[in-house]
């Protein structure tokens, strides 16, 4: 077991070298051995199914094409996916600011 790492602390870090899943969040250390450290958030293999879904959306979203709204839709998406992780993580919620207000599009005619 990696001498470095504590009891998981609920902050949401995980360490990478898969000694054990806990948190050296609070304690302020480096990482274990110099490898590399990353946020539960930021590792695919441990999103919950809801945060996995979140993320189909965004690349299904992506494969439609280019335009503002789908950006619009991308982005509030990646909302909804911070706002999920900081749940599950047990985090306070950041203020997330609205879209910008635009002028609509009009039709073609």
């Amino acid at each position: 077991m990696c001498a470095h790492l504590g009891p998981a602390t609920g902050h949401g870090t995980v360490d990478v070298c898969g000694e054990n899943g806990g948190s050296i969040a609070d304690r302020g250390q480096p990482p274990c051995a110099g490898r590399a450290y990353f946020p539960r958030r930021s590792r695919v293999d441990k999103f919950t199914p809801a945060e996995t879904a979140i993320r189909a959306a965004l690349q299904a979203v992506e494969t439609v094409g280019a335009d503002v709204r789908l950006t619009d839709a991308v982005v509030l998406l990646g909302h909804a996916a911070d706002r999920l992780a900081d749940f599950v993580e047990n985090q306070p919620s950041r203020e997330i600011t609205g879209l910008p207000a635009r002028e609509p599009r009009k039709a073609n005619g």
